[in-house]
């Protein structure tokens, strides 16, 4: 479902930022836990995977004021 499409199914203004905004977030999303995957591979200590992953939600409340 969509909300604000031009008929030919084209996002525009407001929806294609609000895409764009997301796609990122899913990028950065990603990255973090491919990040703690990798942590958990090498041996990472739990409290240090826990701050990894304090800090990407940190981050991620800090992106959301934006």
């Amino acid at each position: 479902m969509s909300f604000d499409e031009q008929p030919d199914g084209d996002p525009h203004g407001e929806c294609a930022a609000e895409i764009a905004r997301l796609k990122a977030e899913v990028d950065r999303l990603n990255t973090r836990i491919l990040n703690t995957v990798h942590m958990i591979d090498a041996g990472s200590t739990k409290g240090q995977i826990r701050l990894n992953l304090t800090a990407a939600l940190d981050d991620g409340k800090r992106h959301d004021a934006y």
